[in-house]
This record gives C-alpha cells, sequence and structure tokens, in this order.
C-alpha cells in the first residue's frame, strides 16, 4: 500500500510538472483560481483553508501507509478539526485511526465517526455524493436567510449528513431546519464552530 501511495503522489508531480512544461500552465490556473474563489468566500484564512488541505492529505497517507486496507476512512478538515469517516473492522482499528490523525502537526481535534463494519459499497457511496450535492444545493438557497452556502463542509456517510464550518448560532438553526427536510437524510450532526 505504501508504494501506491508514493507512486500516486510521483504520478502527481510528474503530470503538474509535464502539463507546466508543455504549456498548459493555463489548465493549472484554472483550478487555482477555482480554489481561490472558494477561499474567498470561506470564513477562515487563506492559511487555514491551505492548512487544512494539507491535513487532508497527511491523513490520507499516514492512514493508508499504517492501516492499509483494514479501514475505509474520509478525512474532513476544517479549521484544524479532523473529521474521520468510514469504516473500520474493529474497534481497535478505529481508534488507533483516531491515534493516527491526533498525533498529525496542526491537528487540534480528531472528530471520529468512523463505524465498525465492513467499507461501503460504490452504490451507497453515489448515493451519499448525490445526497451530498442535494443538501449542497439546499443551502445554498438560503442566502436570501443571510446563510452561506460556502462557509459550509458537508459529508454524507451512510444517510447521516456531518456539517462543518464557522457560523452563527442562528445560522446553524437555519442550515440544520434546511438539512433535516431533504429525503434521504437519516440524521443531521452538526460540528459547527461559532463566530
Amino acid at each position: 500500500m505504501r508504494n501506491n501511495t508514493i507512486t500516486n503522489i510521483f504520478a502527481f508531480l510528474f503530470v503538474t510538472s509535464t502539463l507546466l512544461l508543455n504549456g498548459c500552465a493555463p489548465l493549472l490556473l484554472v483550478g487555482s483560481g477555482a480554489t481561490a474563489a472558494v477561499m474567498t468566500n470561506d470564513e477562515r484564512s487563506a492559511g487555514s483553508f491551505i492548512e487544512d488541505q494539507g491535513i487532508e492529505l497527511k491523513v490520507l497517507v499516514q492512514i493508508a501507509e499504517e492501516l492499509g486496507e483494514q479501514v475505509q476512512v474520509n478525512a474532513t478538515s476544517y479549521n484544524r478539526r479532523v473529521l474521520l469517516t468510514g469504516q473500520a473492522s474493529s474497534e481497535e482499528l478505529r481508534q488507533r485511526a483516531e491515534k493516527i490523525v491526533g498525533q498529525i502537526e496542526n491537528v487540534k481535534e480528531v472528530l471520529n465517526q468512523l463505524v465498525i463494519g465492513n467499507p461501503s459499497s460504490l452504490t451507497s457511496r453515489a448515493a451519499d455524493s448525490a445526497l451530498t450535492l442535494k443538501v449542497k444545493t439546499a443551502l445554498c438557497r438560503l442566502r436570501d436567510a443571510g446563510f452561506s452556502c460556502l462557509d459550509v463542509k458537508i459529508v454524507t456517510e451512510q444517510g447521516v449528513v456531518y456539517l462543518l464550518g464557522l457560523v452563527t448560532k442562528e445560522q446553524e438553526k437555519i442550515a440544520v431546519d434546511a438539512v433535516r427536510r431533504i429525503s434521504g437524510v437519516l440524521a443531521v450532526n452538526t460540528l459547527f464552530e461559532r463566530i
């Protein structure tokens, strides 16, 4: 597993450098522009945004190297708080994953929502992705109520929706009320920080 991770990193670096050398820098700039647009509308500072992206990558690499295919982990970092979702085959592996993430530099809190069980199927993951899109769409419709969907990260795992972000108490209430009404949402877990 470690070799696959290293191979993937080298492949990414190779493709990136090839695009730059072949004059395809505008393609990379478009991607960078999209990231900049998201950062501009995010409550976090640019430094925190970039740090969260780095934390997510470190988590996935560390988990893959130390636990391999014994777990299926998704990591979402927001303001240095890391949400772990997915499945672990035992309570021991669930706790080990949390410990690994807690030791990563700059992680201030681990929100361990891993469940004990077999890895979710592709069908289940596709349904979760579709539900995440429905939730994002519903939250983006709340602009008139003073809510910005760009202030929230949404993670869905087996019908359970997790909401992370920096919001006011009123914004949290608005978001939760909207998400609870969406067909297919089994539960809403708010992991917000208050501003």
